[in-house]
């Protein structure tokens, strides 16, 4: 007799469509495939690029100071985990409060597979360097 279980609860998601620059959407393919995920895991890495920012103590400097200037972009699926997107939401609104600007879903996104590819280059700065940057020009 064959045995029948119930259906598997599915993870909620949200689906969201992100602009970036092309040549971004190079680097993030050479990147991912260093990192050996193949391209059907870009949500994966984004998700984990996301939760890599928001783990940095200076996440909301890094959103404000982000900026896409117009021209040639193009856009991508992604989907996040509503547990992801749940911190997005708060990590907006904490950025709007600690560095007084109003920033989108696009602008975190962007900025966290920025620093997803500095990390993998070498070229980001640590919290601590980059806490220490922000104390240095608070004082100037």
């Amino acid at each position: 007799m064959p045995k029948f279980s119930p259906p598997k609860a599915k993870a909620h998601t949200v689906r969201t469509s992100l602009r970036i620059p092309k040549k971004m959407l190079t680097q993030i393919e050479v990147e991912m495939k260093a990192s050996r995920y193949n391209l059907k895991q870009r949500n994966l890495w984004v998700n984990e690029a996301i939760l890599n920012l928001l783990s940095r103590i200076d996440y909301a400097a890094l959103i404000a100071e982000e900026f896409m200037e117009a021209g040639s972009t193009t856009p991508i699926p992604v989907t996040l985990n509503d547990s992801i997107n749940a911190k997005i939401n708060v990590s907006l609104k904490h950025v709007e409060v600690e560095e007084g600007i109003v920033k989108d879903r696009s602008a975190l996104l962007r900025t966290a597979i920025i620093q997803r590819l500095l990390t993998a280059s070498g070229l980001q700065l640590s919290d601590k360097s980059m806490l220490r940057l922000k104390e240095a020009k608070d004082t100037d």
